[in-house]
């Protein structure tokens, strides 16, 4: 019972100290306002609906059709590198984003060309995300970055990422965030 009381009495305070601040301030009381309306309407739901059909959708189909332009044009390589390249560059001409994801070095229904895939990337300064860490049934193990998810492991496709031509380890670069270099490059 009396650990009811307490509670009680913590938000009364709080409510005291929520009202005072929004009396003495005026962005403070508009900011608490935006905050429950905010909360009125489902704001949260809406903004993942709106990040959802906005974002993620057409992301997903860009996904799809550049996996099926690949596994189209699998028999020709001088084919599939000016369509990778074509196809990328109608991104990039554009300053549009784009991410290039799930790619391997061979896949059951064709060999994905992931040197001109990694190439175009260097290149034009894009990242990309390849198949698959560790974990992959057997029959798609081939698509296994390290084995048993063991980063010291590396799969033939693993070190091919790693250490190959335009590689994770010739290519990639801590992110400014972690350099705090962003902010003087914001300002």
């Amino acid at each position: 019972m009396r650990a009811v009381n307490v509670a009680e009495r913590i938000e009364a305070w709080y409510d005291q100290r929520i009202a005072l601040a929004r009396k003495r301030s005026t962005l403070f009381d508009h900011g608490w306002r935006a905050k429950e309306r905010f909360d009125d309407v489902l704001g949260g739901r809406l903004a993942a609906a709106i990040s959802y059909y906005g974002f993620f959708a057409a992301f997903s189909l860009a996904v799809v059709a550049y996996s099926i332009l690949g596994r189209i044009l699998n028999g020709s390589t001088s084919a599939f590198i000016g369509t990778v390249n074509s196809y990328l560059s109608s991104f990039t001409d554009r300053r549009l984003p784009i991410l290039i994801g799930e790619f391997s070095g061979e896949h059951q229904w064709g060999d994905p060309d992931e040197d001109a895939i990694m190439a175009y990337c260097r290149a034009h300064g894009l990242g990309y995300f390849a198949w698959s860490w560790s974990g992959n049934s057997p029959q798609y193990a081939y698509l296994d970055l390290v084995s048993g998810y063991r980063p010291g492991r590396l799969t033939p496709w693993g070190r091919r990422l790693v250490d190959g031509p335009d590689g994770l380890r010739a290519t990639s670069r801590p992110a400014g965030v972690f350099e705090r270099t962003w902010l003087a490059a914001a300002g």
